[in-house]
């Protein structure tokens, strides 16, 4: 099951009871509401709810004697949440110890060698020491981030591609009878996607070429996991609201929660806003992040109250 920007933009409508000849809100802009929604409201349930979500590696190539790496560009929060030295096969050499700019030992600026620590400032990660020359020719800092999702768009302005041919170096992308995005021009920079849950990015800031409606197509490197189904949007940008489908709903209600606020409707407010309550309580409930425990009975004779107590506590206890 397939739950892409038409489908979001058709349950807000349909809850809000948006005119079809309304001009207020097109779908771009009701795609803008729900990016507003998922960065300001969902965003935080979600890390807090799966620490996972979201969750990705960024892996920056070392440079001799250079300690200052900037975020990701993804980087949710501007917030970089772990720090790393791994290998060209990705294999962790080293993990970063956080410490604080102000607890080093300044003296030791200069020295060059394997990082083993590292601080992060507003913009981006310093690690010390800085990477020897031997240490930056085959190494990498990887920077875990909370990855910002693409913005929404209509599906309009994406290609679905309806059948695909390996052509050896390339891969032909033809999108059947619908209409090419008159975006997509050759060199045009495309994120992939998946058109089945999880609706999986496949590639990212890819380049198209040898565009020519209804086909286009992109380098076999590029894209070595393809298939009929498959979403092409423009970079940073996608038809998939990035939640799980149980969370499709909820977004819908948070997003007509914001057009009756804009609309000074108080009534239709508050009631949108306690059928937004009642849908966070349960979906809190329904998803968790770890599984149940198994219960264990506790015995207090080896408290440290009774242990206090001595003997005297121990009967306490018992009685």
């Amino acid at each position: 099951m397939a739950y892409t920007t038409a489908d979001l933009i058709s349950k807000i409508k349909r809850r809000s009871f948006l005119p079809a000849a309304q001009t207020q809100y097109s779908d771009l802009k009701l795609c803008e509401v729900a990016d507003d929604q998922i960065l300001t409201t969902i965003a935080p349930r979600m890390r807090r709810m799966d620490q996972g979500y979201w969750l990705e590696a960024v892996d920056t190539p070392l440079v001799a004697a250079q300690g200052a790496y900037k975020f990701p560009q993804h980087a949710m929060w501007n917030k970089v949440n772990n720090a790393q030295i791994v290998d060209a096969d990705g294999v962790v050499i080293n993990p970063l110890t956080r410490t604080e700019p102000y607890n080093l030992r300044w003296s030791n600026d200069a020295t060059a060698g394997q990082p083993s620590s590292c601080y992060y400032l507003h913009d981006e990660t310093v690690i010390f020491p800085v990477p020897s020359t031997s240490v930056a020719a085959s190494m990498f800092l990887r920077q875990w981030i909370y990855r910002r999702p693409n913005r929404m768009v209509p599906e309009a302005s994406a290609a679905l591609a309806d059948a695909v041919t390996d052509l050896g170096a390339t891969i032909k992308i033809d999108i059947g009878s619908a209409t090419l995005p008159a975006t997509f021009t050759s060199g045009t920079l495309v994120d992939v996607f998946s058109g089945v849950s999880p609706f999986a990015r496949k590639a990212t800031g890819i380049p198209i070429s040898n565009v020519s409606a209804p086909t286009f197509e992109v380098q076999q490197t590029d894209l070595p996991d393809y298939a009929a189904g498959d979403w092409f949007c423009l970079q940073d940008e996608t038809v998939f609201p990035p939640v799980p489908i149980e969370y499709v709903g909820h977004l819908a209600t948070l997003c007509v929660l914001e057009l009756t606020a804009s609309q000074m409707d108080m009534q239709a407010y508050q009631t949108q806003k306690n059928e937004a309550i009642g849908e966070i309580d349960s979906l809190l409930k329904g998803a968790g992040n770890r599984a149940d425990a198994q219960p264990k009975t506790l015995s207090l004779l080896n408290s440290p109250i009774a242990q206090m107590l001595g003997p005297r506590g121990r009967r306490l206890v018992r009685s």
